[in-house]
């Protein structure tokens, strides 16, 4: 598997190694760029970051942490960017989305060079132009960066493996805490590459080795202590989110994201995974090649990362997002490419082809799949707003979409979600806890809808809409949890509030609803909204 190619053709083979991995990234350049023109405006969970990022001081961000889904690196990063004057607009702001995106694709390439002085064909072939990385690895979340410095950490470990120093150990523990910083599961990632290092380390007593990247992992590790208060309290309202582990929704989460834009790149993905395993497999077996040692860290890195990241997704038990799988695949990736970058040199440029044919080939269908916006809040809240009154009341469904709203509204008519609640800035979930607990959540909506209603002015549904159909009949109030169907899960007291609002809606006004459709392009968050306006005559009056 390792037969060596003539040395004149090993050169021309690999200078177009190097001219392939340039003509993608230039290609993966482009694409970055042109995410950034199409993206469009905040969606909700960038709003909430960006929020919290500006608290009025670090004390406040600190103890609004626990309420968002990272550790403190993200966000201080986009306070630093506000500081500077350059998030006084969308397009500013994915402009930092941007850089993180190149800073990725730079991470790639040094990462994997690190581990196997050549170009990363490989690596780049599944990473650099999957509109899965482009899209969500340059949105203003976290998931982008924290790729960036695990593939850091992960060159780092090596290159501390080889020359097991103090600069080397300083450089790797600087990238781990980094890392750990930016994405909680990160840790768990981390200690998978702790585990592939002491796989090459303890055989050959390698102590020195050993224990320096140990302390490197055990410092990065402490770093994250003083989140645990945090982490303990927060588990209050993060069970409203809990839907358990459920295996076959994290593997339909990993497929959406390894075939978005083709059906086809996921049998690629897998070809090249089973591929690495059979040759990490003989190197550890043997033991005898030059470059054993670096597939038997790629590969056991490789499995322990399946493992422990799959162990983080059972204890968080949160529903499984395709940009969550970010960490994972851009890990995965690089390990595989560690493991295959000198297999089968007798075969000429099976690499080459592997780059055209998950990187070059798909290229003006990822082009496409990148024109779909994030939210058209931006585009929808200003036209409501325009044609609003000041006698007019909006009512936005889900309550979670009240931190876009907030941030693209304004206009004269008050406004209020189901629940009522006191702050938008991010996703309260303890807010709306407090709500399940207390009952009779719906009812103030409903006399301020019955109010406006007999008044003769307009009510606005906005939001979400098309996760939710309005009852023929309107539900009974639900008990209080954990005692209803789905114990602490949300959703349903959501299903309750909007039945209840709506149905009352549909009963007191005059004709059936106008439905206004947004304009006509893809949208990942798609806000639709109803008018109900007048009242019927003898329609009853909310108690």
């Amino acid at each position: 598997m390792n037969s060596e190619a003539p040395p004149t053709k090993s050169k021309l083979l690999l200078r177009c190694e190097w001219i392939g991995c340039l003509v993608v990234a230039l290609a993966a350049i482009w694409l970055h760029v042109f995410n950034l023109h199409h993206a469009g405006g905040l969606w909700r969970d960038e709003v909430g970051g960006f929020s919290l990022a500006t608290s009025a001081t670090l004390g406040e961000l600190w103890s609004l942490l626990t309420l968002d889904s990272f550790p403190l690196a993200m966000p201080v990063l986009l306070r630093a960017w506000n500081a500077l004057g350059f998030a006084d607009t969308d397009p500013h702001l994915r402009w930092l989305g941007l850089l993180i995106g190149l800073a990725l694709l730079a991470a790639i390439w040094l990462g994997t060079f690190a581990i196997t002085k050549r170009p990363a064909l490989i690596a780049l072939a599944l990473l650099a132009t999957s509109s899965t990385v482009i899209r969500w690895g340059d949105s203003l979340r976290a998931y982008g960066l924290g790729c960036v410095f695990l593939l850091l950490t992960l060159g780092a470990i090596w290159s501390l493996l080889q020359k097991p120093d103090w600069r080397r150990f300083t450089l790797t523990t600087v990238f781990a805490v980094l890392s750990v910083q930016t994405l909680y599961q990160n840790a768990f990632l981390l200690l998978a590459m702790c585990c592939g290092a002491w796989a090459v380390c303890v055989p050959k007593k390698n102590w020195r080795a050993t224990l320096l990247v140990g302390a490197a992992g055990v410092i990065a590790a402490a770093t994250l202590v003083p989140y645990l208060a945090g982490m303990v309290a927060s588990q209050k309202w993060w069970a409203l989110q809990n839907t358990g582990f459920k295996p076959h929704w994290i593997w339909e989460r990993l497929y959406i994201a390894l075939s978005v834009p083709c059906e086809w790149q996921p049998l690629v993905w897998l070809a090249v995974f089973v591929l690495a395993i059979i040759v990490g497999l003989a190197a550890w077996r043997k033991r005898d090649s030059a470059h054993a040692d670096r597939k038997i860290f790629a590969l056991t890195t490789l499995f322990a990362s399946l493992v422990l990241f799959t162990l983080f997704i059972w204890l968080t038990r949160l529903p499984t997002q395709v940009w969550y799988f970010l960490p994972l695949l851009a890990l995965g990736a690089v390990c595989c490419d560690a493991i295959l970058t000198d297999a089968f040199a007798g075969a000429g440029g099976w690499r080459l082809g592997l780059l055209g044919l998950m990187a070059l080939l798909p290229l003006s269908t990822v082009a496409d799949s990148l024109k779909r916006r994030l939210t058209n809040a931006d585009l929808i809240l200003p036209q409501i707003a325009a044609e609003a009154t000041a006698n007019d009341l909006i009512v936005v469904q889900p309550w979670y979409a009240g931190v876009e709203f907030q941030r693209y509204y304004h206009g004269r008519a008050r406004w209020t979600t189901i629940p009522q609640l006191a702050d938008f800035r991010l996703q309260r979930f303890d807010l709306v806890r407090e709500k399940m607990i207390a009952g009779n959540a719906a009812a103030p909506v409903l006399a301020e809808c019955e109010k406006t209603l007999a008044a003769g002015h307009r009510v606005w549904l906005v939001g979400l809409l098309h996760w939710f159909q309005i009852p023929p009949v309107a539900p009974d109030e639900p008990p209080p949890p954990p005692t209803g169907p789905d114990g602490w899960n949300e959703f349903y007291y959501e299903q309750v509030w909007f039945g209840q609002v709506a149905h009352f809606l549909t009963l007191n006004s005059v004709g059936s609803p106008r439905v206004m459709m947004p304009p006509e392009t893809e949208v990942f968050e798609d806000i639709e909204y109803y008018v109900f306006e007048g009242r019927k005559v003898d329609a009853p009056t909310q108690p």
